[in-house]
């Protein structure tokens, strides 16, 4: 079994590489391009929030920037409600696959 997940990671299995895209693939393809504009403007959002916790971000922008932030991801709900991560979306599709390949 180690040897095996060893291989998984050092090297470029094809069917896993086409099973992941697949999974992707689906993962959003229930959104239309409005929407998929919004889970990629929020991933945006929440890399820049994460890279802003790691700073000092103690200036006279902090304001002006964090309220950016925070009506962007306001009007990004208002689109589409609930804004699922990508993990998750691609989880509830991947699932399934894998509960039946054991």
């Amino acid at each position: 079994m180690e040897k095996a997940v060893r291989n998984l990671i050092l090297t470029e299995d094809f069917a896993l590489m086409q099973k992941l895209s697949r999974y992707a693939r689906d993962a959003i393809a229930d959104y239309d391009d409005e929407a998929l504009a919004v889970l990629v403007s929020e991933k945006r959002l929440s890399d820049y929030r994460q890279a802003l916790a790691g700073r000092n971000t103690l200036s006279i922008d902090c304001p002006g920037t964090y309220g950016w932030i925070i009506r962007q991801t306001e009007s990004n709900r208002e689109r589409i409600g609930r804004i699922p991560s990508f993990e998750e979306l691609f989880a509830a599709k991947a699932i399934g696959g894998l509960a039946t390949a054991r």
